[in-house]
């Protein structure tokens, strides 16, 4: 895991993920989901996010550094983890029953990127060499 993401819990604004942590994959073939409980007598509900691994743009399962690290966008809420040895952008949409979906042209190469920070209030992302 290589980042941690926490979805905007708060009504009407957030990104519909009721303060949901995810946890970035790095060497992982999934994303780690922790869902708190509001009740101390209740435990954390700890899941996994997974995507279309028929998609061609999908990274293999057993690569290693896949991302690292990211940004949410303040425009649309969702997190888009930054290419380490992916060829793609990750895009993760809790507000469309966590939908992963993988964007931009191919970005070949390793160790390029370094995680990201989120663009102007009207704007996406910015990836950060490395």
């Amino acid at each position: 895991m290589r980042g941690i993401y926490i979805a905007d819990g708060s009504e009407g604004g957030g990104g519909g993920g009721g303060g949901a942590i995810y946890g970035i994959p790095c060497h992982a073939d999934s994303i780690l989901k922790i869902i708190p409980s509001t009740d101390p007598a209740e435990e954390d509900v700890v899941t996994t996010v997974s995507w279309d691994r028929s998609d061609p743009r999908a990274p293999p399962r057993d690569l290693k550094w896949k991302w690292h690290g990211g940004a949410t966008s303040p425009v649309d809420n969702c997190f888009y983890a930054i290419p380490q040895a992916a060829d793609y952008v990750m895009k993760l949409d809790p507000s469309n029953d966590d939908a992963v979906t993988f964007l931009g042209p191919p970005l070949p190469g390793r160790n390029l990127w370094y995680g990201g920070v989120g663009g102007p209030s009207g704007g996406g992302g910015e990836g950060l060499w490395q």
